[in-house]
């Protein structure tokens, strides 16, 4: 008996990291980019300015931090003003701070970006990258792999719910012979106090 709850808690708890791991997936490949969350935010790397530190497909958390931590050396996410990538979003490093406009470069690059980046343009300093995670992530932004994603977690989940099922109504077709039986052994008795009245 014991087992069978240990192995039905075990697998209570696959199917809930396997359920919880398709949402932040799911999540995550259609909000990276898009979204902040206390200051978070998840960018995808789509160039090799900044190898090799960073490289296509890579995933970054950035945080949104105050201006005194923004110093030379430090990474940073910023929409960038550069013409040909202008509105969009950049990932480069701090190689001068003059006040609140700051310069940076790609790590791969061999000059300075000729535009300065304003403080308020900062999106946040990168504090964690994953090659794998991103990798997933790119995996899971295909439109027939997120599906593939929600229809095998509802499989899952369905799976389990049906197992579920499945032993309540097994333990209630155990139960009703007995409950049967309790009636006929009242109805036994009733036959009996006939029995005696008419006597």
């Amino acid at each position: 008996m014991r087992k069978k709850i240990i192995n039905n808690l075990i697998s209570s708890i696959l199917i809930f990291i396997m359920a919880t791991s398709a949402i932040f997936i799911v999540y995550v490949a259609v909000c990276v980019d898009d979204k902040s969350v206390f200051g978070y935010r998840i960018f995808s790397v789509v160039s090799e300015s900044m190898a090799p530190t960073y490289h296509i497909g890579d995933l970054l958390v950035t945080k949104k931090v105050k201006q005194e931590e923004l110093k030379p050396g430090v990474i940073i996410t910023f929409i960038s003003s550069a013409e040909n990538i202008k509105g969009e979003f950049n990932t480069h490093r701090i190689v001068g701070v003059d006040g609140r406009l700051f310069h940076t470069k790609g790590d791969a690059n061999d000059y300075t970006d000729k535009e300065f980046v304003r403080f308020d343009d900062i999106v946040g300093k990168v504090i964690w990258r994953s090659d794998f995670i991103g990798k997933i992530i790119a995996w899971a932004q295909q439109p027939r792999n997120m599906a593939i994603i929600i229809i095998a977690t509802l499989i899952l989940a369905f799976c389990d719910v049906g197992k579920a099922a499945y032993k309540i109504v097994r333990i209630f077709k155990k139960e009703k012979p007995k409950r049967a039986l309790k009636l006929t052994n009242i109805s036994d008795l009733f036959d009996i106090s006939e029995k005696v009245n008419h006597e």
